[in-house]
């Protein structure tokens, strides 16, 4: 994984980013505050529960180098309502999130922010809606096949011995 230096300044606490461009897209973390800024492309990704490992790489990188800075006694965070967009300098808009509950940070046209731990617990969250899905989705494939059998087996009962199957 090999990340660079930017000249773009953390929403949260106005320190330079380092970015990831990854097949995911364009993530930014922050080395001193632990914040994440995640182009409109992975957010998408995110939210479908597909982050890569190389990106979960990142996001662990970025969490860990912030760990050791708040231990040597760094900033807080910039109140809500002066964050900037690190691409185009707007002033970021707020949104609450039911699950996981959080407010994050977002530009509509270029992506969203996330304070240290955030995107953990959003990927976390989209990670195990997709697995229920999927659950749901295969459960529901097995009930379908049981149905499709039973019914078979039914067709034979009746054809072969003249008998009425009932469950």
């Amino acid at each position: 994984m090999e990340t660079e230096g930017t000249t773009a300044a953390c929403p949260g606490c106005g320190e330079p980013l380092s970015r990831l461009v990854a097949s995911d897209g364009v993530m930014a973390g922050c080395e001193s505050c632990g914040a994440m800024w995640l182009d409109n492309v992975v957010c998408g990704v995110i939210l479908a529960g597909e982050m890569s490992e190389v990106a979960k790489s990142f996001v662990r990188t970025i969490s860990e180098s912030a760990r050791e800075t708040k231990e040597r006694g760094y900033r807080e965070a910039a109140p809500r309502g002066q964050r900037n967009c690190p691409v185009c300098s707007s002033a970021l808009a707020a949104r609450v999130l039911d699950d996981p509950s959080m407010t994050i940070d977002y530009c509509l046209e270029h992506g969203a922010f996330f304070d240290r731990g955030e995107l953990a617990a959003l990927s976390f969250a989209a990670e195990m809606r997709v697995a229920t899905l999927d659950a749901n989705a295969a459960q529901a494939s097995a009930d379908s096949a049981y149905k499709r059998h039973e019914a078979a087996f039914a067709g034979i009962v009746t054809g072969a011995l003249g008998m009425t199957f009932r469950r």
